[in-house]
């Protein structure tokens, strides 16, 4: 039994924690609508939104982290359009690569501050809504008779 990450929508009454975990999730999937297209604007060499070079352009390492970032982002805005388990997941192993590479292997993809910050105040935000949302479905549970 999931806990948290339930596609059925509004079917257990969260309430307010629901609705919070909802518009979250819908816009953590709106902002990985334009990841995806600043990715592939970038690696297609049409913008430069986000440092993105055109493919094949930079270290082979910076630009493996471009394209599995550039196909990672929409999978993970479906998962989270959906509310599915492995859109989140997905959703939160990208941003946690992202942390790791800016931070651990700053030597390799140099450090950048802003990104670091943006996605660990979404995965601390992240963390928060759904741990409300447990607690409330577990007190829910417990209320059943």
């Amino acid at each position: 039994m999931s806990i948290v990450l339930e596609t059925s929508g509004h079917s257990r009454g969260g309430g307010i924690a629901e609705t919070a975990y909802l518009w979250f999730v819908r816009l953590m999937a709106v902002l990985s609508l334009m990841a995806t297209v600043g990715y592939w604007a970038g690696l297609s060499g049409f913008s430069n939104f986000f440092n993105v070079e055109p493919f094949g352009t930079q270290a082979v390492p910076i630009t493996v982290l471009h394209v599995s970032l550039a196909l990672l982002a929409p999978v993970a805005m479906l998962g989270l359009w959906l509310r599915t388990r492995w859109g989140a997941t997905i959703w939160l192993f990208g941003l946690i690569a992202q942390v790791l590479a800016h931070t651990v292997w700053a030597d390799t993809f140099g450090v950048r501050w802003n990104v670091v910050t943006a996605n660990m105040i979404s995965i601390a935000a992240f963390v928060l809504i759904a741990g409300v949302l447990a607690f409330v479905r577990w007190q829910q549970a417990a209320n059943v008779p």
